[in-house]
């Protein structure tokens, strides 16, 4: 499954001739009457063939707009809420819908556009030269972008999948640009030279980096406040993807086997979600194994790194690899006495 991501731009209106602002403008409040009158059309149980006929020659919007329009009122009353409440906010909303062969592709009302090392977002509205002609035209208005956006917008064209919605707030006009990326876990790991092992603790997370051959190279550990989870927690993530997120590198992340008691108080699977959702965005594939008696094998095993949370951190990019640890027999007798679940994870050898 893929993941949706929302990108916020802000538009360089201050450039446009003030006819094409006004124009813009108008379209929006246009936009918003369809799809007012379209939820209207909706509540009294009536059929888009039948209030179509009195919407579609809504002037300036293209056909396409005006049933995006209604599109996004059908599933709003599809969904079924307690409480309808229309505000006075000025905005256009162009779907990325799905073909016959459920392939995402955009509609062309509304179309991201590069050239001459600037990006920009090409509005279509449509102008009535006689009684039944129309004209097609644009408005071309320019993204402000830095570097991070535009290796953003440049992964949104390559893909060619996304929606755009135009705002307008105080501050002016902005576009949020809602597109889908790849899932990590489906991403291929040939030719990855390096493997990160991250294990995830209550208070720390451990990344171990090993081999091809499940050698050692580097480990680091971070911790984190528990308060402030989940903006901190994205702050490390941020860093250890920046630190360990080379081209040729995949990450193994461990999966807690923690009790039901333990899962309000520590959400590891939101760690986890934060982690495949920053590898998703920087194209780094990732693999999920589980991290059951990896701190236990640190334990009792002599392993490299500088504390238990970074060896068992090692043993989970290993077994990411396939990679089955053995135990002397001597040791392995205590640990069938206490843990039978073990010989899951592990070999022993005379």
């Amino acid at each position: 499954m893929p993941f949706y991501y929302t990108l916020t731009v802000g538009l360089d209106w201050r450039s446009l001739p003030q006819r094409e602002y006004l124009l813009l403008c108008t379209m929006m409040k246009l936009y918003r009457t369809v799809f007012r009158r379209s939820v209207l059309f909706y509540l009294r149980g009536m059929n888009k063939k039948n209030f179509y006929e009195e919407i579609k020659y809504t002037p300036i919007l293209t056909t396409r707009a005006i049933n995006d329009a209604a599109t996004i009122a059908f599933w709003l009353i599809k969904a079924k809420p307690k409480k309808i409440k229309f505000s006075n906010s000025l905005s256009m909303f162009s779907l990325g819908v799905i073909d016959r062969n459920h392939n995402n592709y955009n509609r062309s009302w509304i179309t991201l556009e590069y050239n001459k090392n600037t990006f920009f977002l090409k509005i279509k509205y449509r102008v009535t030269v006689h009684k039944r002609k129309n004209k097609t035209q644009y408005i071309k208005i320019r993204i402000k972008t830095n570097k991070a956006k535009k290796h953003l917008l440049h992964r949104i064209l390559a893909r060619g999948k996304y929606s755009v919605i135009i705002k307008k707030e105080n501050s002016g006009i902005v576009a949020k640009i809602i597109f889908s990326l790849p899932n990590p876990l489906e991403m291929k790991i040939e030719n990855k030279n390096y493997i990160a092992g991250v294990d995830i603790n209550i208070n720390k997370i451990a990344v171990t980096v090993v081999d091809q051959s499940g050698n050692y190279i580097s480990s680091k550990t971070y911790t984190y406040k528990q308060q402030q989870e989940g903006q901190t927690i994205r702050d490390i993530v941020k860093d250890i993807i920046k630190q360990f997120g080379r081209k040729n590198v995949f990450f193994v992340i461990g999966k807690p086997e923690s009790p039901k008691i333990y899962r309000k108080d520590y959400p590891f699977s939101k760690i986890i979600r934060i982690f495949l959702s920053r590898l998703a965005r920087e194209g780094i594939p990732a693999r999920i194994v589980s991290e059951a008696y990896t701190s236990y094998l640190a334990r009792i095993k002599e392993t490299p790194g500088n504390n238990i949370h970074e060896k068992a951190a090692y043993y989970i990019a290993r077994r990411g690899i396939g990679i089955i640890e053995k135990v002397k027999l001597s040791k392995a007798k205590k640990i069938i006495n206490h843990y039978k679940r073990f010989l899951k994870y592990i070999r022993f050898e005379l």
